[in-house]
């Protein structure tokens, strides 16, 4: 095995580095990386009709897949089983990490403020929302 490894780019010197320098590095950089969890809250009015379930479901696959969000279904102590299996008969839940209460968790959130229902002619400016909320 090589005693050193030589890092270095066309035009400049080789700096030959041992392995223990390597070593820290990494550790020092991997030690400061911070892992943010944006949570995007989708109220539950919303997944049901007139939303388009498959658009639903667009858009958590979105989030969660290109993002790295948690997608978070947002209703009332009450409603969670409907909603449950709502979602679970229409297979709307592979991006779903949970149901939460109303306003119990922080982030992006998708309401009826922001549309009215969730359908494939409004998932292009909801995906925008993603994009830029941060």
């Amino acid at each position: 095995m090589c005693e050193s490894l030589i890092v270095g780019l066309a035009g400049f010197t080789f700096i030959p580095l041992s392995h223990e320098y390597i070593d820290t590095f990494w550790h020092q950089f991997l030690a400061k990386i911070v892992f943010i969890v944006v949570n995007v809250i989708i109220n539950s009015v919303l997944t049901a009709p007139p939303s388009e379930v498959y658009a639903f479901r667009t858009l958590t696959f979105y989030a969660t897949i290109f993002h790295h969000y948690d997608c978070l279904i947002e209703t009332n102590k009450d409603e969670i089983d409907f909603y449950y299996k709502w979602l679970k008969n229409k297979y709307c839940l592979d991006f779903v990490k949970q149901f939460v209460y109303t306003n119990q968790e922080h982030g992006i959130r998708i309401n009826e403020k922001v549309c009215d229902r969730i359908t494939f002619n409004n998932l292009n400016h909801l995906i925008g929302i993603l994009r830029f909320d941060i």
